[in-house]
């Protein structure tokens, strides 16, 4: 996914990092809103570590930082693998009220917007 290679360049280079965060915070909120009715558990758990990652870049005392940003990218990026394409050997761990919902994404997100936008 040629996206994810330009923002982790723009990571390497600490390119504007506000704008990048923006730009992360937009992918998972679009990917959110797009499959609110049909996210898999294999999509919100990546999701909802993509989120933890950007909240704990975003709550870092030292500012501008990239930590975090990496991971954050990597579990997007994971979350937005096709599933055809995904690890056919993955077992959901999160059981019954363990998984997120939908709506718990939508929240941690919007903690997090008041940050980034």
């Amino acid at each position: 996914m040629q996206v994810f290679e330009s923002l982790l360049h723009r990571l390497d280079t600490q390119d504007d990092i506000p704008t990048l965060r923006r730009q992360i915070f937009d992918m998972i909120f679009e990917h959110l809103d797009c499959r609110r009715l049909s996210l898999d558990d294999w999509e919100k758990i990546h999701l909802a570590n993509a989120i933890g990652a950007l909240a704990l870049n975003v709550n870092s005392l030292q500012q501008p930082t990239t930590a975090w940003l990496r991971l954050c990218l990597q579990d997007l990026k994971a979350a937005l693998t096709p599933e055809s394409m995904r690890d056919k050997s993955y077992i959901p761990r999160a059981v019954g009220s363990d998984r997120p919902s939908c709506e718990d994404l939508f929240e941690a997100l919007d903690s997090i917007s008041r940050k980034v936008l």
